[in-house]
């Protein structure tokens, strides 16, 4: 499958994809050294087309979890973008940080619901992802084949943030969920009209 992605894709076409979910939500990064280093493997496939990797934790992956994430993250191999979401707000803390930091692993910025919106910097390049409500999202619709929800002022709010980071020679990836508005295109659409104000050519 990963083979099919590459040869699918026009040049300078780039992927990014979750670590597998055994490794973050069933064994929490305990003894998981053949799944994580199998999944690696895999990733390198992609060859110039690889890009960020994401550990995304659930909400019940906890800061007293904070030995555990760092004995892993030291474990991490060169050559390979890292970036981590956490989706408790108790990780928010200078530590976390300066440990990413450390390990030039990039901190996940959230728009998601019960998150606070922080756009922290912890690596030479930055990951954003567009959450929302699902719950909220999917009591309004269930085909995804229009945006539903007006998110354009908190766009506008992000907007300046992600392009201070842009105006610093900082490379930006950003995601959209389905639940964010609806439907995950027209957000993405929306969002490239808002960055234009901003005077950049933004890149989708």
């Amino acid at each position: 499958m990963v083979r099919k992605w590459e040869r699918d894709t026009p040049p300078g076409f780039v992927f990014s994809a979750k670590i597998p979910s055994v490794i973050t939500h069933e064994k929490r990064l305990v003894d998981c050294d053949a799944e994580f280093l199998g999944f690696l493997k895999v990733m390198d496939l992609l060859g110039e087309k690889r890009g960020p990797l994401v550990f995304q934790f659930p909400y019940d992956f906890k800061p007293d979890q904070f030995e555990t994430l760092e004995k892993f993250l030291q474990k991490l191999p060169s050559g390979f973008k890292f970036a981590l979401e956490v989706r408790h707000k108790g990780w928010l803390t200078d530590r976390f940080y300066d440990l990413l930091r450390s390990k030039g692993v990039a901190f996940v910025v959230l728009d998601l619901v019960w998150m606070p919106k922080v756009a922290v910097k912890t690596a030479d390049w930055s990951y954003v992802r567009f959450i929302g409500d699902r719950k909220g999202i999917e009591k309004q619709t269930q085909t995804w084949e229009k945006l539903i929800v007006d998110r354009t002022q908190e766009l506008e709010e992000w907007a300046p943030r992600i392009q201070k980071l842009l105006d610093e020679g900082t490379i930006v990836w950003a995601y959209f969920n389905n639940h964010y508005a609806g439907h995950a295109p027209g957000s993405v659409d929306q969002f490239l009209e808002i960055m234009k104000k901003f005077g950049k050519q933004t890149d989708a």
